[in-house]
């Protein structure tokens, strides 16, 4: 009976200090990343209040396609995407091996492997947070506006490289809720639907979010331009993107004008666009649904 208790004791003492480390791993984890996100977050918000009043709702921009202001605009961005993605290099790889963990590229991890895995699931959030902080702080400092932003984004890698909005992790992101919300939800999990069939649900929801916002963009640009031969061609695509809400901005193609600028820049705008945190930069587009 003695000899059976001390087995029942070590047993329990290995087993149970086990679990003690993870919990204290774990809350240490916690602890740090959520001090550093709550101040992610609060920085978020004063940069956010900051870009509002400076430069107006993001919906409020006014494009300009000629030359060499649009060309010009362009490369600061390109340059902005270039800087912003050096300083986010470790949160797309995090955020790529947790990805591939949970949709079953990668099994079979040992005790502390799934140590670092928790890690960089509970890491994940604050650097998605930071991401959005590091983006709307060298948007200050370049002097450009999260509408002006978008509309680089979205003519760039949509209309020009003809990328999905829809492209990135074959895995459902973000919560199925089109209610407009305040704060990040990550919803990362795999269901029963294939690869294809989220990537195409997702697409058709930030379609329609990337329609709504250039709409946005054209119809400003209508109203504050006098008429010309490039004015008749935004008219033209602006009723287009009103028949139908999950069209992409020239989709068919840019204007020669536009397309002639690209190209001389075709590789910097191949290098700086990173599918995997597309859904990340669109989903922060906020649209009044049915609009």
């Amino acid at each position: 009976m003695a000899e059976r208790s001390s087995k029942i004791a070590t047993g329990c003492g290995i087993g149970c200090g086990v679990v003690a480390i993870i919990i204290i791993v774990v809350g240490v984890l916690v602890y740090n990343y959520v001090k550093d996100t709550v101040q992610n977050v609060e920085q978020i918000e004063e940069i956010s209040k900051t870009l509002t009043e400076k430069f107006g709702r993001e919906e409020d921009f006014v494009p300009v396609f000629e030359q060499p202001k649009f060309e010009e605009r362009l490369n600061l961005f390109l340059n902005l995407r270039d800087t912003l993605n050096v300083r986010s290099t470790k949160f797309y790889e995090n955020f790529s091996e947790l990805v591939d963990t949970i949709s079953g590229e990668k099994k079979d991890k040992n005790f502390w492997e799934s140590i670092g895995l928790i890690n960089t699931g509970i890491s994940v959030v604050p650097e998605m947070i930071k991401y959005y902080s590091n983006r709307n702080t060298l948007l200050l400092d370049y002097g450009m506006s999260l509408g002006e932003y978008y509309f680089y984004y979205i003519v760039s890698y949509f209309s020009y490289l003809k990328k999905s909005p829809g492209d990135g992790p074959p895995i459902k992101i973000f919560e199925d809720d089109h209610a407009q919300q305040d704060g990040v939800t990550l919803d990362l999990e795999v269901k029963d639907e294939k690869a294809e069939d989220v990537i195409a649900m997702r697409n058709f929801d930030l379609a329609q979010k990337v329609n709504y916002l250039f709409k946005n963009f054209l119809n400003n640009y209508i109203q504050s331009s006098a008429d010309s031969e490039f004015s008749q061609l935004v008219k033209s695509e602006y009723e287009l993107l009103n028949q139908e809400r999950t069209r992409i901005p020239w989709e068919e193609g840019l204007p020669e004008t536009l397309v002639s600028i690209m190209e001389e820049v075709k590789e910097k705008i191949e290098s700086t666009y990173v599918a995997v945190i597309n859904p990340i930069e669109l989903n922060s587009i906020k649209q009044k649904l049915h609009k």
